[in-house]
């Protein structure tokens, strides 16, 4: 399966559904937008702002160790993804949360699921406040944990694993993606500016 392109065959299927995703398709040889491609060198380039982050949180934190947690934000769930209103409440919750539980630096960065669940992913120092992320784990390799960050924010987008085989067939994958490029064509304007949503705080200039 190529990860930046959809099969001619896929777009005629799906092109009454999503017809704007059809029609960008059609002007650009059936590529993925740019935002939505999930390479592997597309992880590795985008990741290496990120190491820089997550090095400046252990350095501001005093904590060599971090953690990656998810906070479940489905009281977003009917806002569209590519809104500057969705990121502005994504921020406004995620700042809340970690100013109660007095964590002052973290990086964070939102999502949406297949399921079409919103939620954040939100890296911190490993002696903060752990309190109510859905589940969490500590940080054992930088580069894959940025990596993993680094990819498209709608994870329809994003290429098969292995587990997500058991839960969907071969033609959701196919509607998912044609669903992930329509939301992403008629997305509000100037609102996919920050296309990867990733955020910090706490960690000196904001970027």
């Amino acid at each position: 399966m190529d990860s930046t392109r959809i099969t001619p065959d896929c777009v005629e299927q799906y092109r009454s559904a999503y017809p704007e995703a059809a029609a960008y398709l059609d002007q650009h040889g059936n590529y993925l937008p740019d935002a939505l491609k999930d390479t592997t060198r597309g992880r590795n380039s985008a990741a290496q702002s990120l190491l820089e982050w997550m090095e400046r949180l252990k350095a501001v934190s005093g904590c060599d160790t971090l953690v990656m947690g998810t906070l479940d934000l489905r009281e977003l769930d009917h806002l569209p993804l590519y809104s500057k209103r969705t990121i502005a409440r994504a921020q406004k919750i995620v700042d809340a949360h970690f100013r109660r539980q007095d964590v002052n630096e973290y990086i964070w960065k939102l999502e949406r699921g297949r399921d079409g669940g919103t939620h954040v992913h939100a890296v911190i120092a490993a002696d903060a406040n752990l309190m109510d992320f859905v589940h969490y784990k500590v940080v054992e390799n930088d580069l894959e944990t940025a990596r993993y960050l680094c990819k498209p924010a709608d994870a329809r987008a994003c290429g098969r694993r292995p587990k997500d085989l058991s839960t969907w067939t071969p033609q959701q994958f196919d509607e998912q993606r044609m669903a992930a490029i329509n939301d992403f064509v008629t997305r509000p304007v100037g609102g996919g500016e920050r296309m990867r949503f990733r955020h910090h705080h706490g960690l000196g200039r904001r970027s």
